[in-house]
């Protein structure tokens, strides 16, 4: 089996770590429902996931309850990775900054995961990424770095993060932002408008 697309099926219960087997899986969604009570996911489960399922390329929990997860069990996630969505999965803890290195990474979604820490990188930060979803985390963001790095992002997610400093900084051209998302930041002074015009 290369690809298991169990999204939205409002299973409850623990994720068996017996799926971490599937050792040739390409494509791993396993995405909770809007059920009240969701699926949940434990540090070994996920640990499991991340060191036997060698070439996964896409892997989606959104909603899946990782209250109990260590985000270093995320350390050893595949380097083919393509995609990454983590949504309100109520993570908590200093997530792994390694992940934003992972050279195929196009999309990383870690949004509405109040609790979790950590910062994005601020030196050596070559990636693919194209879309980014940070919003409402305690990630810190040097904002002037990663739009300095990030020249291929279409979507920038980073609703109420919380910046250090009240003014808005970009660098670089952002020629190829589609989607721009910085509500809930308190933000003064100018928008540097020019930094979001193609040129």
């Amino acid at each position: 089996m290369t690809h298991l697309h169990l999204a939205a099926s409002n299973f409850t219960g623990r994720i068996p770590s017996e799926i971490s087997y599937l050792s040739k899986l390409v494509t791993l969604r396993l995405s909770s429902g809007m059920t009240y009570e969701k699926s949940t996911i434990d540090t070994l489960s996920m640990k499991r996931i991340a060191q036997n399922l060698t070439t996964l390329e896409v892997l989606s929990l959104d909603l899946v309850d990782m209250s109990s997860v260590v985000p270093d069990s995320f350390l050893n996630l595949s380097s083919s990775l393509i995609s990454l969505s983590l949504q309100n999965c109520n993570l908590r803890g200093k997530f792994p900054e390694t992940i934003f290195h992972l050279p195929n990474l196009e999309e990383l979604d870690l949004g509405q995961n109040t609790n979790l820490t950590g910062s994005t990188p601020k030196s050596n930060w070559s990636s693919p990424l194209n879309s980014l979803q940070l919003s409402s985390t305690k990630i810190s963001i040097d904002l002037h770095f990663l739009t300095s790095n990030l020249k291929s992002l279409r979507v920038l997610f980073l609703r109420e993060c919380n910046f250090p400093g009240s003014h808005l900084e970009f660098s670089g051209n952002l020629t190829q932002l589609r989607q721009l998302d910085l509500a809930g930041n308190s933000f003064r002074g100018q928008i540097p408008w020019w930094s979001l015009l193609k040129p």
